[in-house]
């Protein structure tokens, strides 16, 4: 079997010749492992999209003390001003945009990297690539992540717990956002797209289970729809 074939017949739970196989590419592997990492992919290969010559990163001189300690602060497209102490790693939101809400008024979401012409353009070809053989699957979509991100932790959850309008103007705009990325990624033919979010700790939800099917659950089942809708219309 292809990996195409094993990843589509192991989804419509029919026989395989063996298990489907997916990495996640993760930076911090890469920096720490570096060749042997990649050399266990290439040993390995899996069935999905292949990674194993992504280049291994490397920390910029300037956020690297004499002790070879490293910090480093980034803005990203969001707005968001992120503090790392860990390379390659996430770190954690220094600066927030809507750490007020009186800044939402004038709060836009970035522009979609993919609806330039030469960037769809390239991003379809290299899914048409994939799809040759793999599968060929994106995305991490998460609304609860890039509010806590956009926000402090705490107010997201008293905003979500209250129903703040605010929040919920918020939640239609990343929904709005995250339907046209979902679009593009749907015509340049990927087959699948996945959805990544942390709502829970390690003993229960951070806020009720009706808080959380009615504001969280329900967005992702409206996303998980249209996506449905868009892909039997291709």
């Amino acid at each position: 079997m292809t990996s195409r074939e094993r990843v589509e017949a192991a989804l419509a739970f029919e026989p395989v010749d063996k298990a489907p196989l997916e990495y996640h590419p993760c930076g911090r592997g890469l920096y720490e492992h570096g060749e042997a990492f990649r050399g266990l992919l290439k040993a390995h290969p899996g069935d999905f999209e292949d990674f194993s010559d992504m280049p291994i990163p490397r920390p910029p001189a300037e956020a690297c003390g004499p002790d070879g300690s490293y910090h480093e602060y980034k803005t990203d497209a969001w707005g968001v001003t992120w503090e790392s102490r860990i390379f390659a790693m996430t770190g954690h939101p220094y600066r927030q945009p809507l750490a007020d809400w009186r800044a939402l008024e004038g709060f836009r979401c970035p522009p979609h990297a993919l609806a330039e012409d030469a960037a769809f353009a390239s991003y379809a070809k290299r899914i048409a690539r994939v799809r040759e053989t793999r599968y060929a699957k994106d995305g991490w979509f998460g609304f609860f992540e890039r509010m806590h991100a956009l926000r402090p932790f705490e107010d997201v959850l008293m905003d979500v717990y209250d129903n703040e309008r605010e929040i919920n103007r918020l939640a239609d705009m990343l929904v709005e956002y995250e339907l046209e990325e979902l679009r593009l990624m749907c015509a340049a033919g990927v087959d699948a797209v996945q959805f990544g979010d942390d709502f829970g700790t390690a003993r229960a939800p951070m806020v009720t289970y009706s808080d959380l099917f009615t504001f969280v659950i329900m967005l992702c089942a409206v996303i998980t729809l249209v996506v449905t809708i868009l892909r039997h219309k291709k």
